[in-house]
C-alpha cells in the first residue's frame, strides 16, 4: 500500500473506546480542528453535545468534540474538536469531477477495530454534490482519490452502490461556514 494511503489512516476516529465491543463507527478529521460522520450512526447525538473521539490507529490519541451541527436529511455530522484542540492528522480535499473515476475507500474492520480498504469507482452524479459510487462500502467511510486527497464520504449504501456526499456538500454544510478555503484541491487525474 502506498505510503500516502497509509498516512490516511491516521485521521480516522470512532466515538468508541479502544477496548469496547460496540460498533466502531467511522469519523473522519477533514480539518485541523473539523471532523465528520454519518449521521444514523450517531443519531443520539445533538448540537452542542460533547464527547469523546479516538484515534483508530494511536488508541491513546482522545480528542473532545462538541457536535457542531446535524443535517438528517444528507445523512452528515459535523463535530468540533474543544479547547482550540487539533487533530495531529486530517485529510486533505479535492473536487470530485467526472464519472468513471477510481477510488480508494477507507473504513474501519468491526471485528478487529483496524483500517479497512476497498476500491469502487464513482458511476455517476445523482443531485447536486450527490455522487454513486460502486461498489457497496459502510455509512461514514472516506471516500478517497488516488492522490490521497479526500472526494467524500458514504452516507448510503444498498444495492451494491453508495451514495456519497462529495466534500462540497460536506464543507458547504458546515454551520460555520468553510474555515479553511485553502485546503480545496482540484485532481486533474
Amino acid at each position: 500500500m502506498a505510503d500516502i494511503f497509509k498516512i490516511s489512516e491516521n485521521a480516522l476516529f470512532t466515538t468508541t473506546k479502544p477496548n469496547g465491543s460496540h460498533q466502531q463507527d467511522c469519523v473522519i478529521a477533514v480539518h485541523e480542528r473539523l471532523a465528520v460522520s454519518n449521521f444514523s450512526d450517531h443519531l443520539t447525538f445533538q448540537p452542542g453535545t460533547e464527547h469523546t473521539l479516538y484515534n483508530l490507529i494511536d488508541p491513546s490519541i482522545e480528542i473532545k468534540v462538541v457536535v457542531e451541527g446535524t443535517t438528517p436529511d444528507k445523512q452528515i455530522i459535523h463535530f468540533k474538536t474543544c479547547d482550540d484542540k487539533e487533530f495531529p492528522y486530517f485529510l486533505r480535499s479535492a473536487v470530485p469531477s467526472g464519472t468513471k473515476k477510481p477510488y480508494n475507500l477507507l473504513g474501519i474492520h468491526q471485528e478487529k477495530r483496524i483500517p479497512q480498504w476497498s476500491v469502487g469507482d464513482i458511476l455517476r452524479r445523482a443531485v447536486g454534490e450527490i455522487l454513486v459510487g460502486s461498489p457497496a462500502g459502510s455509512p461514514g467511510s472516506a471516500v478517497i482519490d488516488k492522490s490521497g486527497y479526500l472526494m467524500g464520504m458514504i452516507i448510503k449504501s444498498e444495492n451494491n452502490e453508495v451514495l456519497i456526499a462529495s466534500t462540497v456538500l460536506i464543507y458547504g454544510l458546515l454551520p460555520t461556514g468553510d474555515p479553511d478555503p485553502d485546503r480545496f484541491f482540484f485532481d486533474e487525474c
